[in-house]
């Protein structure tokens, strides 16, 4: 999704997706990195904090349909640590926003 809005270049995307997980889904020093790396223009630093915000939590999950049970099979935990995720009771570790990132092609993008 942000290739898509034009927030990133397409041929970026891995880099962002590392950008992002090296923060545990941590918007403002995500989007701050990203700026850093000249990933994002600076500008556009804002909506891709805001935008990481949602996909970290509920949204991504849910515009994907997934249901608990599936996010709990991706990221090989039990079914209650899916469901704090969801609720954001549980924040998710690197691995597992890297593991979502590929695993539902969103290259850090194709989310809301």
């Amino acid at each position: 999704m942000l290739s898509q809005r034009g927030l990133i270049a397409e041929k970026d995307q891995n880099q962002v997706a590392d950008a992002i997980s090296q923060f545990a889904g941590a918007a403002e020093p995500a989007a701050a990195e990203l700026a850093k790396q000249h990933l994002i223009v600076p500008s556009n630093q804002a909506a891709v904090s805001e935008f990481i915000k949602r996909v970290i939590k509920r949204l991504l999950l849910k515009t994907n349909g997934l249901t608990t049970d599936e996010l709990a099979r991706i990221l090989g935990i039990d079914r209650t640590g899916a469901t704090r995720i969801l609720k954001g009771n549980r924040s998710l570790t690197n691995e597992q926003i890297k593991t979502l990132i590929s695993r539902l092609s969103v290259s850090a993008v194709s989310a809301a």
